[in-house]
């Protein structure tokens, strides 16, 4: 009888890990609270609605950690603050630009759209960057790792504007930008940052 020879398993190339710091735990705390507020005080279809934010929330974070080299980093130095700082303006810039195709406002739920707004942002951060495109990336590599990341992500849009092709664009946009800055800065912060606010200027 032969002996098996044993099996190698190729392990995608080694990466810095993606570090999930202060400003991101505190963003992450700030979605779970909204999510509470909203599942306590506005009613029941609310609660729902949100509670699809709250399991992007926790699903992403529970995954990142498993699968995606991340970590955390409770120190920031004036450096990595700058840091921070810039990629977001990048991110937000580069969205805007995008933007500029075709303005796209964000749909609401019955939940004050502000709120809302910034529940999702983040919540969908920590899926589909934090997770995801750090999975997609270890995988495939960092051009095709972004590209199906998008991809997907667009692809999560499709119920909300599906009538709106050119929505749908702007949004597969969006999810290359976020995820190259998401890949180069190697932090979750600015993308969170990024999202929250562009969201919230597009509801005011």
């Amino acid at each position: 009888m032969e002996a098996w020879e044993a099996q190698t398993l190729t392990l995608p190339r080694r990466q810095k890990p993606i570090l999930f710091d202060f400003v991101s735990m505190s963003l992450a705390v700030l979605a779970i609270t909204l999510f509470v507020y909203a599942s306590t005080f506005v009613g029941t279809t609310v609660a729902y609605q949100s509670l699809v934010a709250a399991f992007l929330l926790i699903s992403g974070l529970t995954m990142a950690f498993l699968l995606a080299r991340v970590r955390p980093d409770w120190h920031l130095d004036p450096k990595e603050w700058t840091s921070i700082l810039m990629w977001t303006g990048v991110s937000m810039g580069a969205i805007f630009l995008v933007n500029l195709v075709r303005h796209l406002r964000f749909e609401t739920t019955p939940m004050d759209p502000r709120l809302f707004s910034v529940l999702i942002g983040i919540s969908e951060e920590v899926f589909f960057r934090v997770f995801l495109c750090a999975w997609l990336v270890l995988m495939v590599g960092e051009m095709f790792g972004i590209f199906l990341n998008a991809s997907i992500f667009a692809l999560y849009h499709v119920f909300v504007y599906s009538q709106q092709p050119s929505a749908l664009l702007i949004i597969f946009g969006a999810g290359l930008i976020l995820g190259y800055v998401f890949v180069k800065s190697r932090r979750a912060s600015p993308v969170m940052l990024a999202h929250c606010l562009v969201n919230l200027i597009a509801v005011v």
